[in-house]
């Protein structure tokens, strides 16, 4: 669960420093940051959660709002979900 925790909290700094207003408003960066909320607070309460992930249309959209495929936040992301999709505490649906 340390691993999660550690991912989540980058990935919610990366979008800290790199889009603090856009956090804030509906849009892809938002639903981002709440969906890594939820699975930052769920590693904290050794809870299951049960989240369709689906990276491609993420990226797709994150690039559609002027991000690009190698930013960071999206690295990170990634990392998290792919961590999550090797822990059984988790259930991911990833297509």
């Amino acid at each position: 669960m340390d691993i999660i925790i550690q991912r989540a909290q980058n990935v919610l700094k990366l979008i800290d420093e790199e889009f603090p207003n856009q956090k804030l408003y509906n849009g892809i960066i938002r639903d981002i940051y709440v969906l890594t909320e939820k699975i930052l607070k769920s590693a904290e309460g050794n809870c299951i959660i049960t989240e369709k992930i689906d990276l491609n249309r993420l990226g797709r959209q994150f690039v559609d709002n002027g991000g690009s495929y190698n930013s960071t936040v999206i690295l990170e992301f990634e990392k998290l979900v792919n961590q999550l999709k090797n822990t059984e505490v988790f259930k991911i649906t990833t297509r």
